[in-house]
């Protein structure tokens, strides 16, 4: 009986042992196809890496092109701040204080044929002790406008200001320079 109990167990054994082999093999087929799918979805990433790169590219220069256009729109507009809004009356004649400016600045001016649009920057405040609102000004030529650019430093001592009508984006950059430049200085 032992003799049998013997060849019984040697017979499970071999057949467990032939079962673990199929279970590896099977293992291993399924790793195999794993490792294939794992090699094409590296390679697919990779691709997708360079084409969002390349996009990514793409958008910045688009970026830029449209801030260059913006910019470019914006060549005959100045920025007038410090002048103040007459409450008393409901028009503000911008047209009226920009020649003030104009004569201020010895700029001979004419608003009938030298201006496009003036009018004051964002909302209206709602209180008289609001600083007053910014002026963006329109003229016809781009040598108009750098005649009030290159005279603005007549202003210097009065509360009024002009400079150039920047893009949001030129706008940020002009002020972090400035305030790199203001902490160099001190």
């Amino acid at each position: 009986m032992s003799r049998k109990l013997d060849v019984i167990t040697l017979e499970n054994l071999h057949a467990g042992i032939m079962d673990v082999k199929n279970c590896v093999n099977d293992i291993l087929q399924k790793l195999n196809t794993l490792q294939q799918r794992v090699h094409t979805l590296e390679i697919e990433n990779s691709n997708l890496k360079h084409e969002n790169k390349k996009l990514k590219c793409f958008l910045d220069q688009e970026y830029h092109r449209t801030d260059q256009l913006d910019q470019y729109g914006r060549k005959e507009n100045i920025r007038i701040y410090g002048i103040p809004k007459d409450f008393a009356s409901e028009d503000d004649d911008g047209e009226r204080k920009l020649l003030k400016i104009s004569a201020k600045l010895d700029i001979p001016f004419d608003a009938t044929h030298d201006l496009q649009r003036v009018h004051r920057l964002g909302k209206k405040p709602k209180t008289e002790k609001a600083n007053p609102r910014g002026i963006i000004v329109r003229v016809v030529s781009y040598k108009r406008r750098q005649e009030f650019i290159k005279n603005r430093k007549k202003l210097k001592g009065t509360k009024i200001s002009i400079c150039e009508d920047l893009t949001p984006t030129r706008y940020k950059l002009y002020n972090y320079i400035s305030m790199k430049i203001l902490n160099l200085s001190t």
